[in-house]
């Protein structure tokens, strides 16, 4: 792995079309998920937020990403 465990550096490797993930520059992460996917307004790629309101950033706002973790299993303990 990468600078922490589970981060990507962006210039390594992108995440794949559509696939959210988590972000970070180098001074913090974003709790919200992104993925990336082709911006048809200007024809090139782009991050998208999972919130709807947010606006479009480009490729090079993040510097590291990770793949969101698995969700939980459930326990036949109880």
């Amino acid at each position: 792995m990468t600078i922490r465990e589970g981060w990507i550096k962006c210039s390594e490797r992108m995440p794949d079309d559509g696939v959210y993930a988590l972000v970070a520059t180098v001074r913090r992460a974003w709790v919200e998920t992104h993925f990336v996917e082709e911006c048809h307004i200007n024809n090139c790629k782009m991050w998208f937020s999972s919130n709807a309101e947010a606006d479009p950033r480009p490729l090079n706002t993040f510097t590291h990403w990770q793949p969101l973790p698995e969700p939980p299993q459930e326990s036949n303990d109880e």
